[in-house]
C-alpha cells in the first residue's frame, strides 16, 4: 500500500500531423487518469546559466502502486497533495518492487 501525498499522470501525444493544404499541425499532449503517488524531492540546484536567468533543477522519488505501466522514456505530471502541479518530467527509471507491491519511478 502506497501512502499517497500527490498523484502523477501520464502524458501522452495527440493530433498532429498534417492539414489538407499540407501545413504542419502542431501535436499537444494529453494527461491519463491520476495515480495516487508517494512524492520525495532528492535533490534540488539553482544555478545562472550565463543567461541572465536563474536555472532550476530538481530530482524526485516517486512510488505508484505495481502495475501502472510506466516505463522510463514515459512523460508525467507530478502534483502534489493539493492538487498544485509541480512539472512534467521524463521518467529516467521505473523498478517494480514485487516485496512491496510498488513501482519506484525516477525522474
Amino acid at each position: 500500500m502506497t501512502i499517497a501525498n500527490g498523484h502523477i499522470t501520464i502524458l501522452t501525444a495527440a493530433g498532429g500531423g498534417f492539414d489538407e493544404k499540407g501545413n504542419p499541425i502542431k501535436a499537444y499532449a494529453t494527461e491519463g487518469e491520476p495515480i495516487p503517488a508517494n512524492i520525495r524531492r532528492t535533490s534540488r540546484s539553482q544555478y545562472d546559466s550565463g543567461q541572465q536567468a536563474w536555472v532550476t533543477k530538481e530530482g524526485y522519488s516517486i512510488i505508484v502502486g505495481i502495475g501502472s505501466g510506466i516505463k522510463p522514456g514515459d512523460r508525467i505530471a507530478v502534483y502534489d497533495k493539493g492538487g498544485q502541479r509541480l512539472g512534467e518530467f521524463q521518467t529516467q527509471d521505473a523498478q517494480d518492487q514485487h516485496a512491496v507491491a510498488a513501482t519506484q519511478i525516477t525522474i
